[in-house]
């Protein structure tokens, strides 16, 4: 394109996804139209080479394996429109998927506060249950929804109390998780239908420190 197009509304919604099935009829008749017009030599032109396909994570930790299992097939019921009607909201992806997931991840329910200053998950390393004890937050979306707004979303809360902390954003099935003040650049990701190798570092950077 040879500039950006402004739609003059939010028609990807609050929170898009990087990839999604669009039905909004601005945007379908703005692609239609630029689709087909000259000029349209890119229909032919060679494309780029793919990056390298990150290896596959061999085995779940054992630890890990239910939990990850069980929110693999909640997910799969998610999808199902017909049998599970409405979306689930975001609170209902905090409870089947995220607090469980904390939970595989070693962390006690008494170290877990759902809404807590606005934070939908914090995750306390002592008590009591205070900022200075607070070790990372996690900012939830409802399913399938993008995650990446959620992240500033969570920084303004966390310069509200005066604390920076890493900031763990989800959709109950995706996790990015970003270094404390640097919302620019995730530092471990990990997709729970697909996990690739790289999953490990954020299993590793989400667990309950042994002295925790």
């Amino acid at each position: 394109m040879p500039e950006p197009y402004d739609f003059r509304s939010s028609v990807f919604g609050a929170n898009p996804p990087h990839l999604s099935r669009v039905h909004s009829n601005p945007i379908v008749q703005f692609a239609e139209s630029n689709t087909n017009a000259p000029p349209d030599s890119w229909k032919t032109a060679a494309l780029p080479q793919l990056p390298a396909v990150e290896p596959i994570l061999s085995a779940i930790p054992d630890d890990l394996s239910y939990a990850v299992a069980s929110i693999q097939d909640l997910g799969a019921l998610y999808r199902d429109r017909d049998t599970i009607g409405k979306t689930p909201s975001e609170a209902e992806i905090v409870a089947h998927c995220v607090v469980p997931f904390l939970d595989a991840l070693g962390w006690h329910r008494f170290h877990i506060a759902v809404e807590w200053n606005n934070i939908d998950v914090a995750v306390f390393s002592a008590l009591p249950r205070v900022a200075e004890n607070c070790y990372f937050v996690v900012e939830a979306k409802a399913f399938n929804e993008g995650i990446e707004a959620a992240c500033s979303q969570a920084k303004n809360y966390l310069d509200q109390l005066g604390i920076h902390r890493d900031l763990v954003v989800t959709d109950g099935f995706r996790y990015k998780i970003y270094a404390a003040n640097n919302i620019i650049e995730p530092i471990a990701y990990a997709n729970l239908w697909d996990p690739k190798q790289s999953a490990l570092v954020l299993f590793n950077k989400m667990r309950r420190l042994s002295h925790a």
